[in-house]
């Protein structure tokens, strides 16, 4: 196993680093309005700046692969989640699908504007009861004469009222596909922004389709439907997997940095040993759950059969880990850390999120033991 980072990646590191965080902050001020033209131009600039790090190019256009793309992508998950996942689960799930199962066509109209930042994607799968895997789609595409006919209703849809292209998972026939569906198309509707109780700045939308017109070149599939959905849920997975190590970085760090400034009988937090020993533990969840990330990303890499048990084994510890080190970052803040507003409370809420989207983690265990009954 190889996971040392190369120049390339430690480069792209390094400038995201160095990203301007007053800017950062004002886009996300601007992505919480209701204004939907401001916000749409907070978040292309939001893009553009992080393109200019070389991150898009290296992880959307395939010079990185394994662990080094989980690891520029866990800096950029640190730097802002909000913005991460923007662009990952919009514009970077839709060039993934649009390379994997797109016509060249379809490809030509679209991967250019995505990967230069100069458009926005979207990709529309969850529905009300939550679990596509074991639920038909109730959206659905139906052929009349020479065209399709688009409806149904989505929930968690990134980006919606931005989006240049919203990619729609729907039932076609006795299988699936995807309709790419213009973001001004007659007939769609976006509802108001879903209030969460963490990712505050994470622009999530549910959308209403209602007779849609859909031309066929605007539909990628009918696809293998097993098949299909697992490569999409594993893209999820791995984008979750990343942010959740961005969301215990930034708790870690801030519980550290309040724990060597801040003072309690004259002396600074860290030297007490329940403090010493809370950051020990913390720090040794982050490490070990980036370890397994890294393992899980460079089993799929090389293509190991074992790869897809080891992502959901990520995706569960490293959920379960950000929850745990944003809440002893927040027992290390004490007070403050119930003040809304700072790192270690907003990756508390943050945190959630991690264990419902995608697989679930109660549905990842499951995984988990089926493959383990199959193997054994």
């Amino acid at each position: 196993m190889d996971f040392d980072l190369g120049k390339e990646e430690r480069h792209i590191c390094e400038q995201l680093s160095q990203l301007d965080q007053a800017e950062l902050s004002a886009y996300m001020d601007i992505l919480r309005s209701q204004d939907i033209a401001e916000a749409r131009g907070a978040m292309l600039h939001g893009f553009s700046a992080i393109k200019g790090t070389g991150y898009v190019g290296f992880v959307f256009d395939g010079k990185g692969m394994g662990p080094a793309v989980t690891a520029v992508r866990e800096k950029l998950a640190t730097v802002s989640t909000p913005l991460f996942l923007s662009l990952e689960a919009g514009n970077g799930l839709l060039v993934r699908l649009l390379k994997q199962y797109g016509a060249e066509k379809q490809q030509d109209q679209l991967l250019s504007a995505l990967v230069s930042c100069k458009a926005i994607g979207s990709v529309a799968v969850i529905e009300e009861h939550g679990n596509i895997e074991n639920n038909p789609f109730q959206s659905a595409l139906v052929k009349e004469k020479e065209k399709f006919v688009l409806s149904g209703r989505k929930w968690f849809v990134i980006n919606a009222p931005m989006a240049d292209w919203i990619a729609v998972a729907c039932a076609m026939e006795e299988t699936f596909a995807f309709a790419l569906v213009p973001g001004n198309a007659h007939g769609l509707s976006i509802g108001p922004r879903l209030s969460l109780m963490g990712l505050e700045g994470t622009p999530f939308y549910s959308i209403d389709l209602n007779h849609v017109t859909v031309s066929p070149g605007q539909v990628i599939g009918p696809l293998d439907s097993p098949q299909a959905l697992r490569q999409l849920r594993r893209w999820e997975d791995e984008i979750l997997v990343s942010a959740s190590l961005g969301i215990m970085r930034r708790a870690y760090e801030s519980a550290r940095d309040h724990a060597k400034s801040h003072k309690c009988g004259g002396k600074p937090l860290v030297v007490y040993q329940e403090i010493g020993f809370k950051l020990a533990e913390m720090l040794t969840l982050l490490q070990t759950a980036q370890l397994l990330a890294y393992r899980a990303a460079w089993m799929a890499k090389v293509g190991d059969r074992e790869a897809d048990v080891v992502l959901h084994c990520a995706k569960v510890f490293c959920a379960e880990s950000a929850e745990k080190i944003a809440s002893g970052a927040v027992q290390i803040l004490g007070g403050q850390g119930l003040v809304r507003g700072n790192p270690a409370e907003q990756a508390y809420r943050d945190a959630k999120y991690i264990h419902i989207a995608g697989i679930s983690t109660e549905r990842s265990r499951m995984k988990i033991g089926d493959r383990v009954l199959e193997v054994y």
